[in-house]
C-alpha cells in the first residue's frame, strides 16, 4: 500500500519509497494515469533518498482533471513547496509527465531556486513544435513499420488494416496542425474516469508551448520504435540552455516496466551527478519566490 504524505484529497504527493533525510526526488507518471506505474522503476533506483510520486488530478472521486500544463505544474508546485520550501530540487517526468515538470522547473528557477536535475524520460512537446524534418521522419518510420507488417499479414486482414492506417495518417497530419496527439492505443480499455484524465492531458499537451528553459535538461531516450523523433536534441536543444541525452535499449513503455532496471541505472547516475556540484539558479536570487 502506498503511503500518502498528505491526507488532504487534493494533494498530489504519494510516498513511493521512504528514505534518509536527504533531498527527495519528485517524479510523475505518463498517460498510464497513476503513480503506481512508476513502482518498478522506483524500486530499482540506487538511492537512499525519499522518492515522491506526483499523481495527476482526476482519479480521486469528485476531482476534475487539470486541462492545462500550467495548472498541473501549479498543483504539483504548491504541494512540493510545502514539503521542501527551497531547492536544490530533483525532478523527473515520464512521457507526457515531463511537460509539467519542465514548466515547474522553469517557474521555480525564475524565482531563484536551484533545479539540480530535470530528467525527461522520453518526453516530448506537441508535434507542432517539432522541426518539419523530425515530423516527416516519424511519419516515414511509421510507414516503414506498417509496410513490414502488411507483408506478414493474411490477405483478409489487409483491407481493415489499411483503413486503420489511413485514419492514423490523418491523425498524424491533424496533430501537426495543433490537434491533440493520439499517443494512447485505442484498443486499451479503461474506466470513464481514467479516459477523461487521458483526454484532458492530451488536450493540455496540444495547448502547451514549452518555454525556453535556462537550465539543463537531462533526456533519457528509448531506442525502440515509438511515435517520437529519432533525435530529441533537434527539438529540445533549441528549448534549453543545456541538453544531455542518454539512450536506453528499450521501448517507450518498457522504460518504467519490463526494462525499468535499465532506466533506473541511468537515472540513479544522473541523480548522483546532479548533486555533486551545487548549481547557481539562473535569474533572480534565492528566496525571491513569494
Amino acid at each position: 500500500m502506498l503511503d500518502e504524505i498528505d491526507s488532504r484529497p487534493s494533494s498530489p504527493l504519494v510516498l513511493l519509497k521512504p528514505g534518509a533525510n536527504e533531498i527527495p526526488l519528485f517524479i510523475t507518471h505518463g498517460l498510464g494515469g497513476d503513480v503506481l506505474e512508476l513502482v518498478p522503476l522506483v524500486e530499482k533506483l540506487r538511492t537512499d533518498r525519499p522518492i515522491y510520486g506526483l499523481q495527476w488530478k482526476g482519479l480521486r472521486r469528485g476531482e476534475t482533471p487539470d486541462r492545462s500544463i500550467g495548472e498541473m505544474a501549479e498543483y504539483f508546485m504548491d504541494a512540493i513547496i510545502r514539503l521542501q520550501p527551497h531547492g536544490p530540487y530533483l525532478f523527473a517526468g515520464f512521457s507526457v509527465g515531463g511537460l509539467p515538470m519542465l514548466e515547474m522547473a522553469d517557474r521555480l528557477s525564475k524565482c531563484g531556486e536551484t533545479i539540480a536535475l530535470l530528467a525527461l524520460l522520453d518526453s516530448y512537446p506537441h508535434a507542432r513544435y517539432w522541426p518539419a524534418a523530425a515530423w516527416i521522419g516519424v511519419l516515414l518510420k511509421r510507414v516503414e513499420h506498417h509496410i513490414a507488417a502488411l507483408a506478414e499479414m493474411r490477405v483478409q486482414l489487409i483491407i481493415p488494416y489499411v483503413f486503420k492506417l489511413c485514419e492514423g495518417f490523418m491523425g498524424h497530419v491533424r496533430s501537426r496542425r495543433g490537434a491533440a496527439p493520439n499517443w494512447v492505443n485505442n484498443t486499451i480499455t479503461s474506466s470513464p474516469g481514467l479516459q477523461l484524465l487521458r483526454d484532458s492531458s492530451l488536450e493540455a499537451v496540444a495547448r502547451y508551448r514549452p518555454p525556453y528553459y535556462q537550465g539543463k535538461i537531462t533526456f533519457l531516450r528509448a531506442e525502440g520504435l515509438t511515435s517520437f523523433p529519432k533525435d530529441p536534441a533537434k527539438i529540445w536543444g533549441k528549448l534549453t540552455a543545456e541538453f544531455e541525452m542518454c539512450s536506453l535499449p528499450c521501448n517507450h513503455v518498457d522504460m518504467v516496466g519490463a526494462r525499468a532496471d535499465v532506466t533506473a541505472t541511468t537515472l540513479s547516475l544522473c541523480i548522483k551527478q546532479a548533486l555533486k556540484t551545487p548549481k547557481a539558479a539562473p535569474g533572480a536570487t534565492q528566496g525571491a519566490r513569494s
